[in-house]
């Protein structure tokens, strides 16, 4: 999913316009609108400081909207390769699943990687069990 198809999934995910979007992150009124769209077309790519003020009006990190394209699976394959060299990362096959493993010892940041998965998976767990929902 590109940045552009993120800005539109969040914002209709957020029920605005591309105007009231363009607005809210403080375009001129006569192109707001029109900016919006070049950013959702990815005719035009955002700014940093654009992506910040988009993910503050989604309630989001800036990182959620600026990820890589995954979409490609060779863009995700070559990912998890640097995950491996990086992290430590490794792949584990049982019968029906495919498992990405972290080594939490592997170094400083492999560490802070874990514990934000476990931290995810809390989450999930949460959603799961009916205690949170997604949003």
């Amino acid at each position: 999913m590109s940045i552009g198809e993120r800005i539109c999934f969040f914002r209709n995910k957020r029920g605005l316009t591309q105007e009231q979007l363009g607005r809210l992150i403080g375009l001129p009124d006569n192109s707001a609108d029109v900016r919006i769209t070049q950013y959702e077309s990815g005719s035009r790519k955002p700014k940093g400081d654009v992506i910040k003020a988009l993910a503050e009006v989604f309630g989001i990190s800036p990182f959620a909207l600026s990820i890589s394209d995954i979409d490609d699976p060779l863009v995700i394959l070559h990912t998890l390769f640097a995950m491996e060299d990086v992290y430590g990362a490794w792949v584990e096959k049982n019968l029906s699943a495919i498992a990405l493993n972290f080594d939490p010892y592997n170094n400083e940041n492999a560490a802070r990687l874990f514990k934000m998965l476990c931290d995810w998976r809390e989450q999930f767990e949460k959603r799961i069990n009916g205690i949170i929902t997604k949003e």
